[in-house]
């Protein structure tokens, strides 16, 4: 039975009851006690092992409430366009990832995003030919809701001018020849990632045990996830052998609604390490891609209004049938539009909701009517959101949204509406890295300009609203708030320690906090050296 005394420190404990003490005393796996190191000494005793906490501070085990886990791990090993400038630079880094590669073999790509590139347009197929002539191309942008591909793609996925744009997507095409242009937006791109060899499970095992060490070195102790049955059947097969270190509640992707309601499986099955989530759907796009579903047209595109990934009546008879069978759903909508869809079908079948006990997530709520936000709390409706967007975003909303990106990221307004709330990343779209989080939800500013005035000040959070997201909030989201999000006895000892008390410094400073420990159901899973 393995004894921790954390002493002689600030302890945090998101327990209103408890809220802030000395000291932690963790006894095989869980909270013995939380209180003053007086106190917390006699009932340790000798043979208990004592960090001296040298008054850093104690919080609970944050957790990401939305991740695409598995393709940001294989996206490590993959060619990333983060910080590149323009076309050319991006091109520079795929000759170099051809030279590596025999002819024929797919070259894959991530964080592409045409909204930092001189005019804000995307490439072609053809600009990625003068690089990969012989090698088919796909890259995912960063949104997640737009593909690139080459020439050669196409070809090997016979799409032509007369190839039929799948539902709930688009061939983008060239106005005055009809050809494709080599961008594939939402549902389309299935057309060339079909024919992209999958990885093997030792792939996906290999890649989460590194990635999992790097989220611990972030303070996370776990994760919503929001990938498909394989990732899922990874994370079983290291549950299994003992090597998950790590609180894993994963979603169920739209294809396999059929055959969970047949097997009988419910939201929250599973134990404290894996267990399952909620239906997860897509209602629209996004803003990255100019895609997400809007009730008035985009600034600069007048009869323009983004684009229906399932249709409001195909939403609706998946999130009843799926609450039917005990599984809650969350359901990805970024538009005003697309959150209004969800709303309605929500509230009209909120008795359903209810009689099950059943919570239903909207994920990422970007942008919403200001009539819309109080419907989230008078339906209880989680507002599962990421407050790096709302900083990463400002400028594209401001471009396409104008004057309505007053509503949007409301992270404020939807505590002022009572709804409850958990934050995430939506990694790879941005780091996990949950003090980068805390710090744009508290700030509305970005890192690289600092001195700005905050973004929409209104919806400003507190240090504890913030840290209360990624805590208690996201516990609640995956029926979890009686074991973890806070340090009460009894609780799974999930914690983190802190270079900085980040309730009290100054808020820029957060950026520069460190992680000096993550402690994981009693067993301390990483040490800053």
């Amino acid at each position: 039975m393995k004894k921790y005394l954390l002493c002689n420190g600030k302890v945090r404990t998101m327990d209103p009851n408890n809220p802030l003490a000395a000291a932690v005393l963790v006894v095989d796996g869980k909270i013995l006690a939380v209180g003053a190191d007086s106190d917390l000494n006699v009932l340790a005793g000798r043979d208990c092992e004592k960090i001296d906490l040298h008054g850093r501070l104690v919080i609970p085990g944050l957790v990401d409430s939305h991740t695409h886990f598995t393709m940001f791990a294989l996206g490590l090993e993959q060619v990333s366009l983060e910080g590149t400038r323009n076309v050319e630079e991006a091109l520079d880094r795929f000759r170099e990832k051809a030279k590596t590669l025999s002819p024929g073999e797919w070259v894959l790509g991530v964080n592409w995003d045409k909204n930092v590139w001189p005019g804000g347009n995307a490439p072609t197929k053809e600009d990625a030919d003068r690089a990969l002539p012989t090698n088919p191309l796909c890259v995912i942008s960063k949104c997640g809701h737009l593909t690139w591909a080459n020439s050669l793609a196409f070809q090997m996925a016979g799409i032509t001018r007369d190839t039929p744009t799948p539902a709930g997507g688009e061939i983008e095409k060239n106005p005055v020849t009809g050809e494709p242009t080599g961008i594939l937006k939402e549902n389309a791109a299935i057309l060339i990632q079909d024919l992209i060899p999958q990885p093997s499970q030792a792939d996906y095992q290999k890649v989460i045990r590194s990635c999992i060490k790097l989220a611990h070195s972030k303070g996370l102790t776990g994760i919503h996830n929001c990938e498909g049955p394989e990732p899922f059947r990874a994370f079983q097969t290291l549950a299994q052998n003992g090597e998950l270190a790590f609180r894993v509640h994963h979603h169920i992707a739209m294809e396999n609604l059929d055959d969970a309601v047949a097997l009988g499986l419910q939201t929250g099955f599973g134990s404290p390490t894996l267990s399952i989530g909620s239906l997860k759907l897509f209602a629209d796009g996004a803003l990255g891609s100019q895609t997400a579903d809007m009730l008035e047209p985009y600034e600069e595109r007048p009869d323009y209004y983004g684009i229906v990934v399932n249709t409001k009546e195909e939403l609706h008879r998946m999130i009843k049938k799926a609450a039917a069978a005990s599984i809650s759903s969350a359901v990805h909508a970024i538009g005003d539009a697309a959150n209004r869809t969800l709303l309605d079908i929500y509230e009209d079948i909120l008795p359903l909701t209810r009689t099950g006990g059943l919570r239903q997530r909207i994920e990422h709520a970007q942008i919403l009517k200001a009539e819309d936000i109080e419907r989230f709390g008078r339906l209880g409706v989680i507002a599962s959101v990421q407050p790096l967007h709302a900083t990463s975003d400002m400028y594209i909303v401001d471009r396409h949204w104008g004057k309505r990106g007053r509503y949007a990221y409301a992270f404020k307004s939807f505590i002022r509406s009572g709804a409850p709330y958990a934050y995430g990343s939506d990694v790879p779209v941005e780091t996990f890295d949950p003090l980068k989080g805390i710090f744009a939800g508290v700030s509305r500013r970005r890192e690289d300009n600092l001195r700005a005035e905050p973004w929409y000040p209104e919806e400003i959070l507190t240090v504890r609203e913030a840290v209360y997201g990624y805590t208690m909030g996201a516990a609640y989201a995956s029926y979890e708030e009686n074991i973890k999000g806070s340090l009460t006895p009894g609780k799974l000892a999930d914690l983190v320690i802190l270079s900085k008390d980040i309730f009290s410094i100054p808020e820029d400073e957060i950026l520069t906090t460190q992680v000096d420990c993550t402690m994981v159901g009693g067993e301390i899973v990483y040490e800053r050296a």
